[in-house]
């Protein structure tokens, strides 16, 4: 069986059935985490900072940073909104080593968010 830790520790406004991450040997998969917790007509530059911020909180448990991060997988509700998040995006990730990452285009996602953001880090001992 595999090694698995489940740490669920953000709090949440509804109650969410999966943690906010899961530690399997030296990966921690986390689960998305979007922008919006109910507030209407929060911009995308205000959720981006807002679902990165949770971001760093999950991480935090583990010891773990954003530059831990080896890839990104965004979901946005508006295409148009790309270069705009992309802009709040480098602000936490702009280092000579970015993680890989994947963006979608959806039709519409949790709490009529318009972002989310999804990351797999590396939470292992350095070679």
């Amino acid at each position: 069986m595999t090694p698995l830790t489940e740490v669920r520790h953000l709090p949440y406004t509804f109650d969410a059935p999966y943690p906010d991450a899961v530690k399997v040997g030296d990966r921690l998969y986390m689960s998305g985490q979007i922008g919006n917790d109910g507030d209407a007509g929060l911009s995308i530059e205000a959720q981006t900072h807002r679902a990165i911020s949770k971001i760093i909180a999950a991480l935090s448990p583990y010891g773990l940073g954003l530059g831990d991060i080896v890839q990104c997988r965004v979901l946005l509700a508006d295409l148009a909104d790309l270069e705009r998040f992309d802009r709040i995006y480098l602000q936490y990730f702009n280092g000579p080593r970015l993680p890989s990452r994947t963006t979608f285009h959806v039709a519409a996602l949790l709490s009529e968010a318009l972002v989310e953001i999804e990351c797999t880090a590396f939470a292992g001992s350095p070679q």
